[in-house]
């Protein structure tokens, strides 16, 4: 029973006998539901659902605020997948597997008390390279579900995590790798080289069209460009459907007409069978099929070219928008579907040892003959 200033009243029914002999465990359950009270500004009947106390619990657990770590985990996905921002699919590949790590540090014999401990048990258990991406998003999904614990199943505050987690995320010192475009002879290279037709198409659509590989899954000819439907989900939604018209390789003129003419002739059979993963697909076909691919492979890495995959037939398509067709970025941004702040954080970087030098000695010419 809580009462109030005015001389009113509230109640709830809990499954804690009322007798001498519990008065400690009551005691116990007072200070708790205060403390989360408070802590969530919630009222007694939402502060006692979060404590979800049962009959035999003792004082310490009842203190500590003992939590069904796994039917949090179950109610976690459920509220994201409601959500709409969030599939199945990309809840298993992404948080799924980081809220398994926290059960899994957790439900160790000696597990560990708090959030920083929870976050540090994870990374000794998942080694990653101080200030890599994969372990700021390790890190990142597993504070989401610490914090859903604490703030919708009555965890412990004590297992909020830190909130400037950048010395548990480290800092890198070697240069992050940056994939690099695939270039338009090599593609045409790639192309000649895939016997399987549907591949070839697949690749040539990606190339061409500057497409995500899961994209491929998604798009449909449109007269004479290719109808894209958005596959990116983020909090604002799922990304919007896109008009792209083909930026053919040099060397090349009306390859993206024949493959579009391809694509609309025979539909989706033209193409491999529907991909849980097109990423993957496109990596495993081209490293076990196509042999000329380890060869553009390793013709990248010799010439310092950078670090080539399947991405660099999309990443291709950026560079050769902006250095064969002059394209600005405010339409390549339109064409790749993002925005013109992520075009130029990811695209507008890339300049070979090469290129550098001719453009230098370029300028260096026109200034002379001023």
């Amino acid at each position: 029973i809580r009462c109030w200033d005015d001389g009113t009243r509230s109640s709830v029914t809990l499954p804690i006998p009322w007798h001498p002999s519990s008065g400690t465990t009551l005691l116990a359950l007072t200070e708790r539901l205060a403390a989360v009270m408070a802590m969530h500004q919630l009222g007694l009947a939402e502060a006692a659902e979060l404590v979800a106390v049962k009959e035999g619990d003792t004082p310490a657990a009842i203190r500590e605020g003992v939590v069904d770590w796994q039917g949090a985990a179950e109610k976690f996905r459920g509220v994201l997948l409601a959500s709409g921002t969030m599939t199945p699919r990309t809840y298993g590949k992404n948080v799924g597997t980081y809220v398994k790590r926290v059960l899994q540090v957790l439900g160790a014999p000696t597990a560990p008390k708090d959030g920083r401990a929870t976050l540090e048990a994870i990374i000794s258990k998942t080694p990653l390279k101080p200030g890599c991406p994969g372990r700021r998003r390790m890190l990142d999904g597993a504070s989401r579900f610490l914090t859903f614990a604490v703030e919708s199943c009555g965890a412990s505050v004590r297992y909020r995590p830190p909130a400037d987690r950048s010395s548990l995320v480290g800092y890198r010192l070697d240069s992050p790798t940056t994939g690099t475009p695939l270039l338009d002879e090599q593609l045409l290279r790639l192309l000649s080289g895939i016997s399987d037709s549907r591949w070839r198409l697949a690749v040539g659509l990606a190339g061409t069209f500057g497409l995500r590989p899961a994209e491929l899954g998604s798009c449909r000819t449109d007269g004479s460009a290719l109808r894209v439907e958005g596959v990116k989900r983020n909090s604002s939604g799922r990304a919007a459907s896109r008009l792209v018209l083909p930026l053919d390789p040099c060397g090349a003129s009306g390859l993206g007409a024949d493959l579009l003419a391809q694509l609309a002739k025979r539909g989706e059979e033209a193409l491999p069978a529907q991909q849980a993963n097109w990423a993957g697909a496109f990596f495993h076909h081209l490293k076990k099929h196509v042999p000329i691919w380890a060869e553009i492979h390793r013709e990248s890495s010799d010439a310092n070219q950078g670090h080539l995959t399947v991405y660099g037939l999309r990443h291709g398509f950026a560079w050769r928008g902006s250095q064969l067709y002059g394209l600005s970025p405010r339409v390549l941004a339109a064409l790749m579907g993002h925005t013109v702040a992520v075009h130029l954080q990811h695209y507008g970087r890339w300049a070979s040892e090469a290129e550098t030098a001719a453009a230098v000695s370029a300028a260096v010419n026109r200034v002379r003959l001023a």
